[in-house]
């Protein structure tokens, strides 16, 4: 995994506070085209089945909570200060 990945994968767990799998295979979105053309082509019945016998394993990548309450804080100073800059533009059309 690189480590532009890798940082991803650790901003997402921590701001959503939920599991994330990291596909073993470094082209996941090929092997997804892969799939859906196998399905497609009644290789298999469906993509749960192709996906079962085409992909290999995953990394599971736990959240860690302490992290997300921060990250929920943060998000509710961002809507704040949006509601705050809409409430600013109105003031202002009110000029023109």
């Amino acid at each position: 995994m690189s480590s532009s990945t890798r940082e991803l994968v650790r901003l997402t767990e921590k701001v959503q506070g939920l599991p994330v799998l990291v596909p073993g295979e470094p082209e996941s979105v090929l092997l997804g085209g892969a799939v859906l053309a196998a399905t497609v082509a009644s290789v298999y019945k469906d993509v749960s089945e192709a996906t079962s016998h085409m992909c290999g394993e995953g990394t599971v990548v736990l959240p860690q909570l302490r992290d997300k309450s921060f990250h929920d804080s943060k998000y509710e100073v961002f809507l704040k200060l949006l509601t705050c800059q809409k409430e600013c533009r109105e003031i202002m059309q009110e000029m023109f």
